[in-house]
C-alpha cells in the first residue's frame, strides 16, 4: 500500500511541475498592450489635444483600476509630468512604478491646468507643448 502511495507521489510532484511550468509560458506569451499614444505622435500631423486625451484616457482606467500596462501608466505619468510640471502619484517596483492611490486627484490638478492653456505640437522638439500668451 505504501508503494501506491509513493508510485502517485511521484506522478503528482512531476504533473504538477508541468501544469506550473505550462501556466508560467502562457502567461510568458500573453499580449501585452502597446502604449497607443505613441502612434499618435507618430502620425504626420500630431495633434496635441488628441495626445492629452489620449493619456487622460491611460490614466481614467487607471485611477478606475480598469486594465493597464506598467509602460502605460509611466509613458502617461511621464506626459503630464513633463508638460505640466505636476508629479504622478506613484511609487517605485522592481517592474516600474505603480500608481499611488492619489491618481484621482492628479487627473483633477492635471485638468485644472490645462484650463485656460493652449497646447500644440512642437515638431522641432517632438512634444507638446504650452503657447506663450501672446500679450505679455
Amino acid at each position: 500500500m505504501n508503494e501506491g502511495r509513493r508510485e502517485r507521489r511521484r506522478f503528482y510532484v512531476p504533473l504538477g511541475c508541468v501544469v506550473f511550468l505550462m501556466t508560467l509560458a502562457g502567461g510568458c506569451s500573453t499580449k501585452v498592450r502597446p502604449y497607443e499614444c505613441a502612434t499618435l505622435v507618430e502620425a504626420d500631423a500630431v495633434d496635441a489635444a488628441q495626445l492629452w486625451e489620449c493619456n487622460r484616457e491611460i490614466m481614467v482606467r487607471v485611477a478606475k483600476r480598469k486594465k493597464f500596462t506598467i509602460q502605460e501608466f509611466e509613458s502617461a505619468s511621464e506626459f503630464f509630468e513633463n508638460l505640466t510640471g505636476i508629479p504622478a502619484d506613484s511609487r517605485s517596483t522592481p517592474v516600474g512604478p505603480v500608481p499611488g492611490k492619489g491618481v484621482k486627484q492628479d487627473l483633477r490638478e492635471w485638468d485644472a491646468w490645462l484650463k485656460g492653456r493652449r497646447i500644440y505640437w512642437d515638431p522641432t522638439e517632438g512634444k507638446v507643448k504650452v503657447a506663450e500668451d501672446e500679450g505679455d
